[in-house]
C-alpha cells in the first residue's frame, strides 16, 4: 500500500466533556479541562455512574456532584461514591490542577454530550471523534484529497488552520490540536524499541493497543466509516504522527534534508515512517492545557 498515497487525518482533543462541571461552578469560573475535575469524572464512570441528562446513577448528579460540592447523594443513587483522593477535590473545587493521579488503563474512554470529542482519562487528551475531518472540512487549505488523505507538510497546515479557524478562536473553541506525539525511544515497540508492533508508548499506539484492546495485524475497522465505540470515520490506514520533541500545531520534518515523518496505521498496528510526499490521514487532539 506504500505505492498508494493517502493521508490518515484525525482530530482528537480534549474535553467538551467538562462542560458538566457547570453544574457546580459558573460558565466564567469554570475550565471544562481540568485535570483534577476530569480525574473524579473518571473515576465516577469506573465506578459505573453513567453519562447523560436524567439517568439513574447520572455521573454528574450522582457522583460528581455530591463529591465536589461535599453534599450527599440524591436518594435516587444506587451506587456508592468512589474514594477520591481530598487533594484533588479541593484542586477541583478551588478551580487549579492537582498533582496527576494514576487513572487505570481499563477506566474507559468518556465522549462528550454532543459527540464531537472523546476524552482518554488515562493519557489525558481530548481527541476528535471524526477520525477524517478533513475529508469534509478543508479550512481552506489546499492539497488535501477528497478522501482527507494530505501530504505531510498539508497536514501542518491544515493543523495551523483548524487552530485559528472561527475568528481565531480555533476549532471547537480549542487553539491546540496537534498531531499525536510519537517516535523514539519507545522500548515497547517489537524492533529495537523504535518502531514496529505494540508500540504503547505512542498516542496511537496507546489507543489503539491498550484502549481499543486490538493486536498487532488487527484492523480497527474493515471499511471507512464503521463506528469503533465513540469514534467514527476511522481509516484502516496510516495516520501521519509528530516526533514527540516537536509535537503540536509547529510540526514539521526535522530539518531540510530530513524525507520522513513518523506515521502509525489504524490497519494493522504497525508504527514506523513515511516520505514527508505521500498520502497519509491525520488525526488530532489537544491536550488539557487550553
Amino acid at each position: 500500500m506504500d505505492s498508494i498515497r493517502r493521508t490518515l487525518v484525525h482530530l482528537l482533543i480534549m474535553p467538551l466533556l467538562l462542560l458538566g462541571v457547570d453544574l457546580v461552578c459558573n460558565d466564567d469560573q469554570v475550565r471544562a479541562d481540568r485535570a483534577s475535575c476530569d480525574q473524579i469524572k473518571a473515576a465516577c464512570q469506573n465506578a459505573g455512574f453513567v453519562l447523560g441528562g436524567g439517568a439513574r446513577n447520572g455521573l454528574l448528579v450522582d457522583c460528581f456532584q455530591p463529591i465536589v460540592q461535599g453534599t450527599a447523594q440524591p436518594k435516587s443513587a444506587s451506587r456508592p461514591l468512589p474514594s477520591i483522593d481530598p487533594h484533588v477535590v479541593n484542586a477541583c473545587r478551588e478551580r487549579r490542577d492537582a498533582a496527576p493521579v494514576a487513572v487505570p488503563v481499563h477506566v474507559p474512554l468518556v465522549p462528550a454530550a454532543d459527540g464531537q470529542t472523546v476524552y482518554d482519562p488515562v493519557a489525558q487528551v481530548t481527541w476528535l471523534a471524526d477520525a477524517n475531518l478533513a475529508a469534509k472540512q478543508t479550512f481552506d487549505v489546499a492539497d488535501i484529497n477528497p478522501d482527507g488523505s494530505m501530504e505531510h507538510a498539508a497536514a501542518v497546515e491544515w493543523i495551523a488552520a483548524m487552530n485559528k479557524a472561527d475568528g481565531g478562536r480555533g476549532y471547537l473553541g480549542k487553539t491546540n490540536w496537534q498531531m499525536p506525539e510519537t517516535g523514539p525511544p519507545d522500548p515497547s515497540c517489537s524492533l529495537k524499541g523504535t518502531t514496529g508492533f505494540d508500540c504503547t508508548g505512542s498516542a496511537m499506539g496507546e489507543l489503539f493497543y491498550k484502549r481499543w484492546g486490538l493486536h498487532r495485524g488487527e484492523s480497527v475497522v474493515a471499511v471507512p466509516d464503521v463506528k469503533v465505540g465513540p469514534f467514527h470515520n476511522i481509516q484502516p490506514y496510516l495516520y501521519w504522527a509528530c516526533e514527540a520533541e516537536t509535537a503540536g500545531s509547529a510540526c514539521q520534518s526535522n530539518g531540510p534534508a530530513e524525507r520522513f515523518e513518523w506515521n502509525f496505521s489504524f490497519g494493522n498496528g504497525f508504527e514506523g515512517t513515511n516520505l514527508l510526499e505521500n498520502d497519509l490521514y491525520v488525526i488530532v487532539y489537544h491536550a488539557d492545557t487550553n
